[in-house]
């Protein structure tokens, strides 16, 4: 065996490991993405939980809110309380927006999220008071118009 056919050798044996290693490093790409879904997704509920809990856990706030919700007067007050809670409530919302934009939301997921963001802001709602009134002040106008978008035409489902 000559020196050209050892070298030929160790170039195949070279070409095999840096294939096996995109291999490797092709899956770990893989479930890396997977659990930054899920991770994604635990999070988003987590925080839904937390704004349920508030709810619960606060009378005075869950009579503004459902009160908002039935698109009864609220004091000046209140209305601010309850534009705190809705601007957690669509920021989360906006994040989430680019994040399924991005391919790292799953879609039942994604198809909740709308139906309970229309449920707070639909149009015979405070929260529909609030976000027209405020919308232009936090929020990427790509973000608006689909929440306006939303408003008209209601969730969708698949």
């Amino acid at each position: 065996m000559n020196w050209d056919a050892i070298g030929a050798i160790a170039e195949l044996i070279g070409g095999i490991a840096v294939l096996i290693t995109l291999i490797y490093l092709s899956i770990q790409v893989k479930q890396n993405s997977r659990m930054q879904r899920q991770q994604n997704v635990t999070e988003q509920t987590n925080r839904c939980i937390d704004s349920g809990q508030l709810l619960a856990s606060d009378p005075e706030f869950a009579d503004i809110f459902s009160r908002a919700m039935n698109n009864t007067e609220l004091t000046a007050t209140e209305f601010r309380r309850l534009g705190g809670f809705l601007f957690a409530i669509l920021t989360d919302f906006e994040e989430m927006y680019y994040t399924h934009k991005a391919g790292q939301q799953s879609e039942f997921r994604w198809e909740n999220l709308n139906k309970h963001v229309f449920w707070q802001i639909r149009p015979e709602t405070k929260g529909n008071d609030w976000w027209h009134g405020m919308k232009g002040n936090f929020y990427t106008k790509e973000f608006i118009d689909y929440v306006d978008q939303l408003l008209e035409t209601g969730p969708q489902t698949s």
